[in-house]
């Protein structure tokens, strides 16, 4: 059984924090389709904000594979 690094253990607990905070926008956005009670610009910084939280998972999980190899 091999052990997790420190480093490893921290990234996989960024990509579950960064995976429940876009799983939570998502929600928000979604239920009863509220996105339709919102500006535009909310709107369009909430979807931004989503874009940076599925960027930075990506970017964690191939730093998570790379540590992997």
């Amino acid at each position: 059984m091999s052990t997790l690094t420190n480093n490893h253990l921290e990234i996989q607990n960024d990509i579950n924090r960064l995976l429940a905070q876009a799983n939570a926008l998502i929600d928000v956005l979604c239920v009863e389709d509220q996105y339709r009670t919102l500006d535009t610009t909310t709107l369009s910084n909430a979807l931004w904000l989503l874009n940076d939280r599925i960027t930075d998972i990506d970017h964690a999980c191939q730093q998570l594979f790379k540590e992997a190899a």
